[in-house]
């Protein structure tokens, strides 16, 4: 028993992988609880494009790179290590993990949280990098309030891009579907588009154009140039770290993995939270599944530490 005791002591409690909203709610949960944590970013938030993180209670136009610095300032008075680098493998032994990261150090661990989010695939338009996040936007709920009322487009193909042009009717009466030189929608749905007075135009993007990062139109094949002050993309997006096909997480549609809990299947002692589970993607609901993560953890370590308590004699 003395030994497995030196083995946990010699390891921190969390390893925590990826530095976002999950991350970091995860990292605040568990040193307030007294937890030895090492968080490990690399450094390449999904929102980094973005002006301001909007939609977080308490937090108004804070841009993303600000709210980081915020939220890791927050975690100072506790004994939580933030390292700038990236994770490269997760091993096991026993009932600790072995994380390898890029600078070639190794760190044992008794839990790890994957906390590493997704990767957006950005659509091949001419144009696009210097309008996006700005002016060009993935999640309405993200950034619709700002650009409410103006003329809005929506790029996405098929039933997909019709149901956000329908979705964008919230925001503003003047949106236009741009299906992108993909194929024509079928009769019913153009004039189930039409009853909504949503116009539509299946030719492709040639670019995107505007003054600054400020979008005001889209040039489309057959000489066609139709005002848009805002696009909102309806787009893949994929896991951001290969690290959960490494230890082998079964992936579902959702494109995160199958958890019970936060628990990843058939990995006793790995966690995961965030964007990468769910398709609810918003900032404020990725740091709630890392708040709930980290109570999951300290449970966890909780019920190990008990049983290693020495038992008291009648």
């Amino acid at each position: 028993m003395a030994n497995k005791k030196n083995n946990r002591d010699a390891a921190v409690d969390v390893l925590i992988v990826g530095g976002g909203p999950a991350g970091l709610s995860a990292a605040l949960v568990l040193g307030r609880c007294c937890r030895r944590v090492v968080l490990c970013d690399d450094g390449n938030p999904r929102n980094a494009p973005s002006r301001a993180l909007h939609g977080y209670l308490g937090s108004k136009e804070v841009p993303p790179k600000k709210f980081l610095e915020n939220s890791r300032a927050q975690l100072k008075p506790y004994n939580v290590t933030l390292l700038n680098v990236k994770v490269e493998k997760i091993g096991q032994s026993g009932k600790l993990f072995s994380i390898h990261l890029a600078s070639g150090r190794k760190v044992k661990a008794r839990k790890v949280l994957l906390a590493t989010g997704l990767r957006d695939l950005l659509p091949d338009l001419k144009g696009i990098e210097r309008f996006y996040g700005k002016s060009i936007f993935v999640c309405p709920y993200c950034d619709g309030w700002e650009v409410r009322g103006r003329a809005l487009g929506v790029f996405g193909r098929g039933k997909r891009g019709m149901n956000l042009s329908l979705t964008m009717r919230g925001w503003s009466k003047n949106v236009t579907l741009f299906g992108g030189g993909s194929g024509r929608l079928s009769r019913s749905d153009q004039e189930r588009l039409a009853a909504h007075r949503i116009r539509y135009y299946p030719q492709k993007i040639l670019a995107c154009e505007g003054k600054g990062t400020r979008l005001n139109q889209l040039r489309l094949e057959g000489s066609l140039i139709v005002p848009c002050d805002a696009l909102f993309l309806n787009m893949q997006s994929c896991q951001k770290s290969p690290l959960f096909q490494k230890i082998r997480g079964r992936l579902d549609r959702h494109r995160g993995i199958d958890t019970r809990r936060f628990q990843v299947v058939h990995r006793p002692g790995i966690y995961a939270a965030g964007n990468a589970l769910r398709d609810v993607q918003l900032a404020i609901v990725a740091a709630a599944e890392g708040a709930s993560a980290a109570f999951e953890i300290n449970c966890a370590l909780l019920r190990e530490d008990q049983s290693f308590a020495p038992q008291k004699r009648s």
